[in-house]
């Protein structure tokens, strides 16, 4: 899953036949929360180029030490989630994430309602 993650960002070995697959979340609100609706934010990892070494994962003769020889650094972003008023216990949103660079995964959040 990781590798099908980062092809995201490099571009190398992405299947052309490649289908969405649902990343599977969980958030338990509150009788209150799914009463009122609102916004939940969730960090999802993303890859950019390495400011030192431009991706390359080289410095001159070594490996960059900045990314580890990688070429691309990890960096959270946040995606905000709007929660319809009066969602109803099992109910399943699905958020796309390609605003991220990322187009071969989208989220699924089930709503669990606890007490």
């Amino acid at each position: 899953m990781i590798d099908r993650f980062r092809r995201n960002f490099t571009g190398i070995g992405i299947p052309k036949a490649e289908r969405i697959e649902e990343l599977n979340l969980e958030a338990i609100l509150s009788p209150d929360e799914a009463r009122q609706g609102g916004l939940i934010s969730i960090g999802v990892p993303s890859f950019h180029p390495c400011p030192i070494c431009g991706g390359s994962g080289r410095d001159w003769l070594f490996l960059c030490s900045y990314c580890r020889g990688q070429g691309m650094r990890e960096k959270e972003e946040m995606v905000d989630v709007r929660i319809p008023a009066r969602i109803p216990d099992g109910a399943i949103l699905e958020v796309p994430i390609t605003g991220l660079g990322i187009d071969n995964f989208c989220i699924r959040l089930h709503v669990r309602i606890g007490f």
